[in-house]
């Protein structure tokens, strides 16, 4: 869907971030997903102070800004415009909670691992609003969303005409991956971050496993979207590339997979207690898996994986 606004035809900016920033605020002041949702006016004098500088340990930058230099900041805004705006305002049905954590001010947070965490949840709202976009693109019918108080992601009509409900799971670096990233930068030396092709599938895995559970109440046709950053595509990409995710499925030394993961996604397995016995009964349920590569938020489908029998 096309929407006539100067942020789907600004191009790239190969200027200093300063410079960027002024540009921004010139497209700001004209753009509703920018000016009502990304970056409201009780937020602008932060957001202009902190966005265009660099947080030297870490490499973190503003994703607004970073998508204007690179020519892409169409891609966030286009689903703003199209679903959660309505005459250049927010609708009435926009999620409060929801519209909150749209708002870009990771940076504020004190230290390099909160605002990883933060941009993390930035990061997975943007995907479940830019896989609507992306959808509609395919030939989807959108007609619901979490954002507007949907039960799910999305819900849409297929092009076939089918009621269905989407799942979407934003794969970034996680927590562990990123504080070795900065022991490394303060080190000058590699360390050593003990993740096996195994873990990226067992990852996988589970977080299928996690949007399934999520759609059990579903009566239509449900589907999980798997969209991997490409900083982290390399952990999945031979899980991905040899099939390993068919039937019959399985996790890969389960106990000792889990006892090194970090402590907040052991909570996230312990949720489930039956999660090996019942992986086949409850996946069988999705119609299908996609797994798509994130590039800049650039979307291309990687695989599709059937997995109802």
């Amino acid at each position: 869907m096309q929407f006539n606004c100067d942020c789907q035809t600004v191009k790239g900016v190969d200027k200093s971030w300063n410079n960027i920033l002024n540009q921004f605020e010139n497209l700001r002041k004209n753009c509703a997903a920018l000016k009502e949702i990304f970056v409201p006016e009780s937020e602008w004098s932060k957001f202009r102070e902190m966005a265009p500088n660099s947080f030297a340990e870490s490499g973190h930058r503003s994703i607004l800004l970073g998508a204007l230099k690179h020519g892409r900041l169409g891609r966030l805004t286009l689903p703003i415009h199209c679903f959660l705006l309505d005459g250049g305002k927010p609708k009435e049905s926009l999620i409060k909670s929801y519209r909150k954590s749209l708002v870009e001010k990771w940076m504020l947070q004190k230290t390099s691992l909160r605002r990883h965490k933060e941009v993390r949840r930035f990061n997975g709202k943007l995907a479940e609003l830019i896989s609507s976009s992306w959808l509609e693109s395919q030939g989807w019918e959108i007609l619901n969303l979490e954002a507007l108080g949907g039960a799910f992601d999305i819900e849409a009509t297929s092009p076939h005409g089918k009621i269905s409900a989407i799942e979407v799971k934003y794969i970034g670096v996680e927590d562990w991956q990123f504080e070795n990233n900065l022991k490394s930068l303060k080190s000058g030396n590699a360390v050593a971050s003990g993740f096996s092709v195994y873990s990226g599938y067992n990852y996988i895995l589970f977080r299928i496993y996690e949007a399934a559970k999520q759609l059990e109440k579903f009566l239509g046709d449900r589907y999980v979207s798997i969209v991997i950053s490409n900083l982290t595509w390399g952990n999945s990409e031979m899980a991905i590339e040899w099939n390993w995710i068919r039937h019959p499925l399985h996790f890969f030394e389960f106990s000792k997979w889990k006892g090194n993961v970090s402590d907040s996604f052991a909570e996230s397995i312990n949720k489930y207690p039956n999660i090996e016995k019942e992986i086949n009964e409850v996946l069988n349920q999705i119609k299908e898996v996609w797994i798509i590569k994130c590039d800049s938020w650039e979307y291309s489908l990687n695989k599709i994986v059937k997995l109802k029998t």
